[in-house]
């Protein structure tokens, strides 16, 4: 496949720094990582994002400035490919990247966002510029007052909706998008979270690392910017092929087991994704467990930048990973599920 982006772990790894040196340098915290595997969140299977993380914190109106880069996992392409047969336009497996600030910071928060996409990654600032609903009026001019670039968007209100899974919290967002060749592109979010009664309780940034890579970068998928897109080296696999190992990996690195239901039973429905697209994609056993260990190493690579564990996370190591998910594909072969 073409196009993918090279280096990808020391790209990816590069940005988690920058990411974390400008929050530091304006006084957040580092708030500490959960498993990919959620053992905290009894309405999600996996962690699918930093605000996940940051739940307990918006309950109240948040006193402390925090950020953090977590491995984080949604599973709307794998329901996207067994509804439709086709690739939507994100993968499962991202790391995401959050910061959340006190209330009051709206323009403060859209000014950092700009800046660090301006000054720490270099992207030029006729290439970005916010997107905002009109309906937002305090959005609009936090934006105006600090003279950054905007437009309107008077598209469904939806769009500029967040919905944290907690009683009574709701949020309100404005994008920052990236020109790539095709257009604008969305590669993130400045959020006010707040109580039904319009109360502010915080304010928060949200993207990941391959998104705004692939939107820098001007690929065609964010896929091609994450940890994943190393086993292109080892054989031009589809997206497809790209999403379920790259989602697959993580979730063998933290020791989930491929079960009938629940996690185990998402990891089975992915590695069950793996084994059809290897035919697909006319990949052989040892070329498949090239690709394996090839993205393990730049995974376990990216994850020494993450954010540090809370407890004790034992990853696997990539030959481990390797290992393991071996003996599930076999095991899988072997029984026909």
């Amino acid at each position: 496949m073409e196009g993918h982006l090279p280096d990808v772990t020391g790209q990816s790894t590069r940005l988690i720094q920058a990411f974390r040196e400008h929050f530091t340098a304006r006084g957040f915290g580092e708030g500490t990582r959960i498993p990919l595997v959620s053992r905290h969140d009894p309405t999600i299977r996996f962690t699918n994002s930093a605000i996940s993380v940051f739940k307990p914190l918006i309950t109240r109106s948040a006193s402390e400035r925090l950020f953090l880069i977590q491995p984080a996992l949604r599973l709307r392409n794998l329901s996207h490919w067994q509804r439709h047969g086709s690739m939507s336009g994100y993968g499962c497996y991202l790391i995401a990247l959050g910061a959340l600030d006190r209330p009051g910071s709206l323009a403060d928060s859209h000014a950092s966002f700009f800046s660090f996409a301006r000054d720490r990654l270099g992207v030029a600032p006729q290439r970005l510029l916010f997107r905002a609903s009109s309906l937002d009026e305090d959005i609009v001019a936090a934006l105006t007052r600090r003279g950054i670039p905007h437009v309107l968007d008077d598209c469904e209100e939806s769009r500029y909706r967040h919905q944290f899974g907690l009683p009574g919290i709701t949020g309100r967002n404005s994008n920052l998008a990236v020109r790539t060749s095709v257009g604008f592109t969305d590669v993130g979010n400045v959020i006010s979270i707040e109580r039904e009664s319009g109360e502010q309780v915080a304010v928060e940034i949200a993207l990941s690392v391959s998104n705004l890579l692939c939107r820098v970068h001007d690929l065609t998928h964010p896929l091609l910017a994450s940890a994943v897109s190393a086993a292109l080296q080892v054989h031009p696999g589809g997206l497809m092929f790209l999403d379920a190992l790259g989602s697959a990996v993580p979730l063998v690195m933290e020791h989930l087991e491929p079960t009938s239901r629940g996690r185990g039973g998402n990891l089975r429905a992915l590695l069950k994704v793996l084994i059809s697209q290897c035919t697909a994609d006319g990949i052989d056993e040892s070329t498949l467990l090239a690709c394996i260990r090839v993205a393990a190493e730049a995974e376990v690579a990216i994850r020494q930048h993450v954010s540090p564990a809370a407890g004790a996370l034992a990853d696997r190591s990539a030959s481990d990973v390797t290992a393991a998910m071996a003996a599930q594909l076999e095991r899988m072969r072997a029984t026909g599920h």
